[in-house]
């Protein structure tokens, strides 16, 4: 099982766990999971920790690497 997906399982409802699975998808090419799994972290994007903030996607690598992808 994928570290990112132990730490789900211990928390389903903190929003970073689900960014971080989104990156990891779109590290990997897998632009539908990524899109899933950014659509779930900004779902649950009420629960950030005090103090803490959702990270911008259009700002980061690993997303923008789907950019051009018609599935993401």
């Amino acid at each position: 099982m994928h570290k990112l997906s132990v730490r789900i399982a211990a928390d389903p409802d903190y929003p970073i766990n689900y960014y971080n699975l989104a990156c990891a998808d779109a590290e990997q090419g897998h632009a539908s999971d990524a899109k899933a799994h950014l659509q779930q972290a900004f779902d649950r994007r009420a629960n950030v920790l005090k103090g803490e903030s959702m990270p911008d996607p259009s700002k980061d690598d690993s997303i923008l690497k789907l950019k051009k992808d018609k599935t993401f």
